[in-house]
């Protein structure tokens, strides 16, 4: 009876591996028609987004000292039937990394469901069971993630923003040595 279970329990356990995985779907190779790594200083319809000195760094995490950030003029300032308040195009090293969205806080269930529905079911990136106030879908090369605390969505391409950041710094450690 043992050698008919373990086999069994092998079938069992890639179909469940196999489940698991399919409710993931592909990661987006690109936003609004934009790929992740193309040039955006340059690009037509990109303005250079400037953070203005009062404005908190929660509402734009994306300019940083390794990123430019633009908007795109004509953008389309809704997904589905929510309204959203900014859209902004990351760039590292001018290429383009990451989106960061903010939106009313009483778009958040239409937000996330829009996601569930285009990459299956995010974490919960709160520590809870459920998605209550952020959520966090992860390929090994990008990651959405969206806050209802802070009314934010940001799509961030880990693999080229790493790479596009240690360029930079081996430039600046160059320039050090020159010193």
């Amino acid at each position: 009876m043992s050698t008919r279970f373990l086999p069994l329990c092998l079938v069992l356990m890639l179909c469940v591996a196999g489940s698991a995985l399919a409710e993931q779907k592909a990661a987006p190779e690109e936003f609004r028609k934009l790929s992740w790594g193309t040039e955006l200083e340059g690009s037509k319809g990109m303005t250079r987004f400037e953070k203005k000195a009062n404005m908190p760094s929660t509402q734009l995490d994306c300019c940083n000292r390794y990123e430019l950030c633009y908007t795109r003029d004509g953008d389309k300032m809704s997904a589905g039937k929510s309204e959203l308040s900014q859209v902004t195009y990351c760039a590292t090293n001018n290429k383009f990394t990451s989106v960061f969205i903010m939106f009313p806080a009483s778009s958040y269930e239409e937000m996330k469901e829009i996601l569930d529905y285009k990459y299956g079911a995010g974490t919960a990136g709160d520590g809870g069971g459920a998605c209550t106030t952020m959520c966090v879908w992860k390929w090994p090369d990008l990651e959405i993630t969206i806050n209802k605390m802070m009314n934010t969505l940001v799509y961030r391409n880990t693999k080229i923003k790493d790479e596009e950041k240690k360029k930079i710094e081996g430039m600046l450690k160059e320039k050090i040595n020159d010193l």
